[in-house]
């Protein structure tokens, strides 16, 4: 029974886990594909106007630089009628997705989102400024602003003002995307525009594969299932046991035919037969005793109507006699009919 028990429990506690790992993968893949599409909408919607200003010529050579900017593998197909949309899929750390803007449909696909695509974020914008005034630069970045899930900014200041090792710091005086991080959940991409010019793109949060909600809903599905199954279990043991403990207190003189009902083949199912086996012993044993008491009254009710019976002649003839019966005499005699009358 016991093996049962703990093979239910350990049962109900591998379920809960192939639960939670299902939860955990769906979560997974929402928050990787809502995290990848914060990030690759914007640009898409960024390479889809630089490649509109490419001539035919050039569109083809357009979509390999910006690939290796990127780290993005796009191609490009043109169907007219379709409106704009945008599809992602996420299976593992994998992404395929379809943009469409301008009768152009752009495929793209890429095998892990990492700091490359954060600096083909910069170096997009970069190339978009180039194409402005200085005076238009900070509406243009504004613009941009609106496709991101994360500030963009063009701000006048230097290295110092971001805590930059010396590696970082030489990356960036000389011209260099870097990616840096103010905070341990979040990245920061900046990058020279020309003279004091900086680009800061960000502070863009990372990608957190088991949150803390996330793990407490885990946490809670476990418990719940683990404590529900055993509950179950030990409550259904519980009213087997009662059910013993009502037959045992109801059995007396007044109920000896309780009989408790024998479920499975286990050790409460072996303690309700013996139950009933022991209340089958005591009804033969009250039954057996009943007999012997009548078999005994049979054989004393005989012998006693005789000595009433010898008693009353035994009066019967001393008044016969005309024998004044002494007060001990009647005594005994009345002694003895008291005792045969109890």
């Amino acid at each position: 029974m016991f093996l049962r028990i703990y093979g239910t429990i350990a049962l109900a506690i591998l379920v809960a886990l192939a639960i939670s790992v299902s939860i955990y993968k769906v979560s997974y893949n929402e928050r990787l594909t809502a995290y990848s599409e914060g990030i690759l909408l914007g640009s898409m919607k960024v390479i889809s106007k630089g490649y509109q200003r490419q001539s035919d010529s050039k569109k083809h050579r357009w979509l390999k630089l910006i690939a290796q900017i990127t780290g993005l593998n796009i191609s490009v197909k043109q169907k007219s009628g379709d409106k704009k949309t945008w599809k992602i899929k996420v299976e593992a750390e994998s992404l395929e997705a379809e943009f469409v803007e301008n009768n152009n449909h752009f495929f793209l696909s890429l095998d892990q989102l990492s700091e490359q695509q954060l600096r083909g974020v910069a170096l997009l914008i970069i190339n978009e400024l180039a194409l402005v005034s200085n005076a238009e630069k900070n509406q243009l970045v504004n613009s941009l602003s609106s496709h991101f899930p994360f500030p963009l900014n063009l701000v006048e200041s230097n290295s110092d003002t971001f805590k930059l090792d010396n590696q970082q710091r030489q990356l960036f005086e000389s011209g260099n995307v870097v990616v840096f991080s103010k905070e341990p959940s979040s990245q920061t991409v900046i990058a020279k525009i020309g003279g004091d010019q900086i680009l800061i793109v960000g502070p863009i949060k990372k990608f957190v594969p088991l949150t803390m909600s996330l793990f407490l809903i885990l946490l809670l599905v476990n418990l719940l299932i683990t404590s529900l199954t055993t509950y179950w279990v030990i409550r259904k043991l519980e009213l087997r046991m009662n059910r013993i403990n009502k037959a045992v207190s109801a059995f007396g003189p007044a109920n000896i035919d309780v009989k408790v009902p024998v479920e499975g083949k286990d050790v409460i199912a072996s303690l309700s037969q013996k139950v009933n086996e022991m209340t089958g012993r005591i009804q033969e044993l009250l039954t057996h005793q009943k007999e012997i008491t009548q078999a005994v009254s049979h054989e004393l009710r005989t012998p006693i109507a005789r000595i009433k019976f010898r008693l009353e002649l035994l009066s019967d003839e001393l008044a016969e006699l005309g024998i004044e019966q002494s007060a001990p005499i009647s005594n005994k005699i009345q002694g003895v009919e008291n005792d045969l009358n109890k």
